[in-house]
């Protein structure tokens, strides 16, 4: 699908939202909306690495009720966001344990057990009174059985690394995303040689997406990094959320079909 070129959005997600990131989040709401970004979309995870059941903790769950009230979304990350197995030959391990530090959560996953995961985590979200429409997996891996899952559910996109998946109406939406490996040394080093360059490369795209994780705020040059990004983009795009913008194409789409 082609996106109108004359409208230039920005998409800014914070991933791994749980009970033991919320101050992390909010520090990160705070330094977004100083350079006028006042509309992310936030990535829960329900039961963060099968240990902490986000429901357990009201006052976590009341402040995403708040922040969805103020324009944020909140979005389905996964359940976990672990797995504990991963087949097939090297190249799958790599993308398995390595590339994804056991976290593609959604990448080899069969439909019942996506079904099983995406219609719990849905539950506990959903039973607090928020709105939840997509869906994030893991490491942006997601098995032809997962995005099966996601549409029986009725979710109604799902992100790639480089694209955006409108699921009820089977069309794919191209927007780079600029993310920062903050893991190690090493790849913070490449992750701050790349991704500016990477930005730049994509400076004239429809669609932008910035994603930030939990750990990139430990760091005061990635920290830095990443809001001096946000705050070039901002001037020349509209921040929204993949909630707005795929009910937008879903419905452009439908008035056109």
């Amino acid at each position: 699908m082609q996106v109108n070129n004359n409208s230039k959005y920005l998409i800014v997600s914070f991933h791994d939202l749980s009970h033991h990131s919320l101050q992390i989040c909010e520090n990160v709401l705070k330094d977004l909306h100083g350079i006028g970004v006042e509309k992310t979309s936030l990535l829960a995870t329900p039961q963060w690495h099968d240990r902490e059941r986000i429901d357990a903790y009201p006052a976590c769950l009341e402040w995403m009720k708040n922040r969805e009230a103020e324009g944020h979304e909140i979005s389905l990350h996964g359940y976990t966001h672990k797995t504990k197995t991963v087949s097939g030959g090297i190249i799958s391990q790599a993308m398995g344990r390595i590339y994804t530090a056991s976290e593609g959560e959604f990448y080899q996953i069969e439909y019942r057990e996506a079904q099983k995961r995406i219609r719990e985590g849905l539950s506990i979200l959903r039973s607090q009174g928020l709105t939840i429409e997509g869906f994030t997996p893991p490491a942006w891996l997601l098995s032809p059985d997962g995005r099966r899952a996601l549409v029986n559910a009725g979710l109604i996109y799902s992100t790639e690394l480089q694209h955006i998946d409108l699921l009820s109406i089977n069309e794919r939406l191209f927007a780079p995303t600029i993310v920062f490996s903050s893991r190690s040394a090493w790849r913070r080093l490449a992750s701050m040689r790349w991704t500016p360059f990477w930005a730049w490369c994509n400076r004239n795209r429809p669609i932008m997406r910035l994603a930030i994780h939990p750990i990139d705020w430990q760091y005061p040059t990635i920290r830095e990094t990443i809001m001096q990004i946000a705050e070039k983009l901002v001037k020349t795009r509209t921040p929204i959320t993949y909630q707005e913008l795929a009910r937008r194409y879903s419905s452009e789409s439908g008035c056109h079909k």
